[in-house]
């Protein structure tokens, strides 16, 4: 991890000792290993010396920021070497290599890597078209991550940061003025040791921090526009899953159908601002967006002004795909999300139609990479007790080993409920309260586990300053509620994160009295919860981040 003051502190795991080939001598002119070239013996400067391999080859994977491994090595003793190769191997397959000049050299890195990936390194000495036996070692990259949290302090317009090293959190640090935030959403780079984070300031400003090989800067020195208010999730970023490059879109303030804009980053310079045509005129308020875990595409669902919502599509290189999904039958704009099935990589986009259509429906399509999907609707289950119980936020997480998505809903009734869609069919559809504290700021998160699959479920219950949660297990549904972390007052916006080595989710939380509050799911229980701040200017909304760093 990095720590806030802006140092990388590589960890790295106790090393791999490399089973090592023996070399073997072929006839008299030669050492020649399992790659060696016995037909062009002759072509070389000589014909009778031994080409010796390195021998004892460690391996260590490198965590924090982008996941690497260290290689090192024994030199060869044949002084005329002109250096090595180093292959990667994934599933008998060659992934990559690199030439290592000098034979004299006794170590390489390799990276980026997969953070949970499972490696052979083959290492042997060259020279000229003479290669020498292999140093084979094996190496995982179990290297699980560690939580970086964002927040504002009332008053200050530079967000802190904290981070939580699977011991304790660090101490509050600063990161760059990039106003005081109201809403905030993050991502981080699976390829660099970056971090973008976009926001809605109290001006109404979007803005974008950065953090780069561990030092924060305002990405841009300046607002990328103004918007017209910042009581909705008027941003959204995330990086495309092949190539690396980063997506920030922001509704720019303006209406017609020229309400959004976008940048893209590539890790050395920004594109132009450009803007996306919508489906729909009025300015795009409310924004949720999504990559592909299986490409670079990615999907965008918005609901404009009149609280009409509408999808866009990402293809890798421009926006397109446009879909108009209802034309705001007096709903609430945060009824719109959108997650991804994380093996067929189909996008679902689920939202709602109001009253009257029928109101407490959850609506939902897929895209499939070429087109949308007739519209679907699922009901909500018996037992909700609200006189008016239209979707009034839904949040939706993937399994990233599955196609399934878990849903959370609150309603405008003020009941909270949940379902699980398995890939195929919904099920599982439970009353989780009938007592939600609010309904005017997202009152209920849900994420899977990223190794068992099992999902978590986070709301509030007025008159409980205590959270509640149930967690889901396949073939058993949803269990019974259980007390969760307290705050000093009623829970408001909450966000679960699902840490991709573990079965770890970072859960945060703002309350009624301001205050920032975070904790870490183990798996199966609560861990490390701790007050991040005491007053972060807002009781609702999102001055807030969380990412598995």
């Amino acid at each position: 991890m990095r720590h806030p003051t802006g140092k990388r502190h590589a960890r790295r795991a106790t090393p791999t000792v490399a089973l090592v080939a023996a070399f073997v001598v072929c006839g008299a002119t030669a050492a020649m290993a399992a790659f060696g070239d016995t037909s062009n013996v002759g072509g070389n400067d000589f014909s009778t010396r031994i080409l010796h391999p390195p021998t004892e080859l460690t391996l260590t994977p490198v965590c924090g920021g982008v996941t690497s491994v260290d290689a090192d090595w024994t030199a060869s003793p044949s002084p005329f070497a002109s250096g090595y190769r180093l292959q990667r191997y994934v599933n008998g397959a060659l992934d990559g290599e690199q030439t290592v000049g000098g034979v004299a050299t006794q170590s390489a890195s390799d990276g980026p890597l997969q953070p949970n990936g499972e490696y052979e390194y083959r290492l042997f000495a060259e020279y000229q078209n003479w290669t020498s036996s292999v140093a084979v070692a094996q190496v995982t990259t179990h290297c699980e991550r560690h939580a970086t949290m964002l927040w504002r302090e009332d008053g200050v317009a530079t967000p802190l940061v904290s981070a939580w090293d699977g011991a304790a959190w660090s101490p509050a640090a600063t990161t760059a003025p990039v106003g005081q935030w109201r809403i905030a959403q993050a991502a981080r780079s699976e390829t660099r040791d970056e971090l973008l984070a976009v926001s809605i300031d109290t001006g109404n400003d979007v803005r974008v921090l950065k953090r780069s090989d561990g030092v924060w800067e305002d990405a841009f020195g300046s607002a990328l526009s103004t918007s017209t208010s910042s009581s909705w999730w008027g941003v959204g970023v995330a990086y495309e899953s092949s190539s690396g490059d980063a997506m920030v879109v922001w509704n720019n303030g303006t209406g017609g159908t020229a309400g959004l804009s976008y940048r893209m980053w590539d890790g050395v310079a920004w594109s132009a601002a450009t803007t996306i045509t919508t489906p729909l005129a009025g300015e795009p308020q409310q924004l949720h967006l999504a990559a592909s875990p299986v490409s670079d595409e990615m999907v965008l669902v918005a609901s404009n002004e009149a609280s009409q919502d509408f999808a866009l599509v990402w293809d890798g290189s421009a926006w397109g795909n446009a879909i108009s999904l209802d034309g705001g039958s007096g709903n609430h704009r945060g009824d719109v999300n959108v997650s991804y099935e994380s093996r067929t990589g189909r996008a679902m986009v689920v939202y709602a139609e109001g009253p009257g259509n029928p109101g407490t429906d959850v609506r939902y399509r897929f895209w499939n990479g070429t087109s949308w999907s007739a519209q679907a609707s699922l009901g909500a289950p018996g037992g909700l007790t609200g006189s008016d119980d239209t979707p009034r936020w839904t949040v939706v997480a993937s399994d990233p080993r599955s196609n399934r998505i878990a849903m959370g809903v609150v309603t405008e009734g003020a009941d909270t409920w949940l379902a699980v869609w398995s890939g195929t069919a919904w099920a599982n559809l439970t009353v989780a309260s009938t007592i939600a504290p609010v309904i005017d700021t997202p009152n209920v998160a849900v994420a899977f586990e990223s190794q068992s699959g099992q999902a978590l479920a986070t709301y509030g219950e007025e008159g409980n300053a205590a959270g509640r949660y149930r967690t889901w297990i396949s073939g058993t549904g949803w269990s019974a509620e259980a007390v969760g972390l307290a705050t000093s007052a009623l829970p408001t916006t909450m966000t679960l994160a699902t840490e991709p080595i573990t079965d770890q989710i970072g859960y945060a939380v703002l309350d009624d009295a301001r205050g920032v509050y975070a904790a870490v799911w183990n798996g199966s229980a609560w861990t490390a919860q701790v007050q991040i701040e005491s007053d972060a200017g807002e009781s609702r909304l999102q001055p807030f981040t969380w990412v598995w760093d």
